[in-house]
């Protein structure tokens, strides 16, 4: 009985052992991958090494829209372009944290754009108001005061406007369309502007309202 549990708490220990070697090496791999235009890629440089003055945030559009380089020819500043295909504000309030931890930029821009809302990224996009995630807009502008606290705590930003997105066309949740959305998905995006107002008042920044234009 003895020999079983010596010989357990051996293989115990191993498979520790392995476990967090195998953690390290993974970890080292993936801090390292290299520098490329690949998506996977993209994100570790974004979440675990880039620094820059400029910081960049927001979806494919901002990714393919911004040019670091004129932001640094007009400002002489650095920037780094931290846009990604296929995400929202949530992961760019993940990248703006990893920054944060590691550096300090001296601009933060963040492209949300009117397709975040108006189902022209389809099925498979992320968007607060499709049926899947089942928010509300209390529980979707608590994650834009998140970012604002964020932006807040460093105190380096002299305008910080808010813009509530356009309202949702009435025919969104339609199969020709995204039936990601549902029928509530029209409210909620039109909820979402007292809300924005409020935080907007709330925080002491400047607010729009795109659906006026």
């Amino acid at each position: 009985m003895k020999k079983i549990f010596i010989n357990t708490v051996i293989i115990a220990a191993l498979l520790v052992a392995a476990d967090l070697m195998v953690g390290l090496v993974a970890k080292k791999l993936i801090t390292n991958l290299p520098d490329s235009t690949i998506l996977e890629s993209d994100i570790v440089q974004s979440m675990q090494n880039k620094q820059a003055d400029i910081l960049i945030l927001g979806s494919s559009k901002a990714k393919h829209s911004f040019v670091p380089q004129l932001f640094t020819d007009s400002l002489h500043l650095s920037a780094y372009n931290a846009g990604c295909d296929g995400h929202d504000v949530i992961y760019a309030s993940l990248v703006l944290e990893s920054w944060l931890e590691r550096c300090q930029p001296k601009i933060v821009v963040l492209g949300l754009w009117n397709s975040m809302l108006d189902g022209s990224w389809r099925a498979n996009s992320v968007n607060d108001c499709k049926t899947l995630y089942q928010a509300t807009a209390e529980e979707i502008g608590a994650g834009i005061a998140h970012l604002l606290d964020q932006f807040k705590a460093q105190n380096r930003f002299d305008t910080i406007l808010l813009l509530s997105p356009i309202h949702l066309g009435g025919h969104v949740y339609e199969a020709d369309y995204d039936p990601g959305f549902s029928d509530w998905s029209v409210p909620l995006s039109q909820a979402l502007e007292p809300v924005y107002e409020r935080i907007a008042r709330q925080y002491g920044v400047s607010f729009l309202k795109a659906s006026d234009y």
